[in-house]
């Protein structure tokens, strides 16, 4: 898959947790890198109004106002940009975030997708969230063309046995709820901790 495609990061994105659609928002702050990322790949980056410090791909996102961390953002910074939405990671301070809607700010709460499929219906919900369905079903129809050559590809080989170290105090693996696991799938390989 090319970058084109979907960022390589894009696979960690935060899987969102969208309700009912109203309006389309116009001033959208991102709270993590991968929300930018996805925000410029369906082309709604003239909604972005502002990002973290860590939101450097691609590289106009550098440019865009900045509140902050990941972790520790400046909400009454955010207040003054007046938002009208707010996309969260799951890093983001659960206090904060409580602080913005008090306000009547909304925001969008993500956790961690298990797989590329899952992947695929967070680029959708983002896209028609922001009113860039279409280029969000075009991304998405191509990544899984992609995907699908690539699983064809590796079908046939011999499928070697995958130990992907993640931590070390205490020592673990990917297992089949970490979307390593579909890096693994993917390439081919057969993840010894998926079981």
């Amino acid at each position: 898959m090319n970058r084109s495609i979907l960022y390589p990061t894009l696979f960690f994105f935060l899987f969102l947790n969208i309700g009912n659609a109203g309006t389309i928002p116009r001033r959208v702050v991102s709270l993590s890198p991968i929300i930018t990322e996805t925000i410029y790949l369906v082309g709604a980056e003239k909604q972005l109004i502002a990002n973290t410090t860590y939101c450097n791909v691609p590289k106009p996102a550098q440019y865009k106002e900045k509140i902050g961390s990941v972790i520790q953002m400046n909400v009454e910074k955010i207040i003054r940009l007046k938002p009208d939405l707010v996309i969260a990671s799951a890093l983001s301070r659960e206090k904060q975030l409580k602080m913005l809607e008090n306000l009547s700010i909304p925001v969008i709460r993500a956790k961690n997708p298990k797989t590329f499929d899952q992947m695929c219906e967070i680029t959708l919900d983002l896209g028609k969230t922001l009113g860039c369905l279409d280029q969000a079903a075009r991304i998405t129809a191509r990544a899984k063309h992609e995907a699908g050559v690539i699983l064809e590809r590796t079908a046939p080989l011999e499928k070697p046995s995958v130990f992907l170290q993640i931590g070390i105090k205490p020592l673990h693996s990917a297992n089949k709820d970490m979307f390593i696991n579909e890096y693994i799938r993917y390439g081919g390989g057969l993840n010894i901790a998926e079981h």
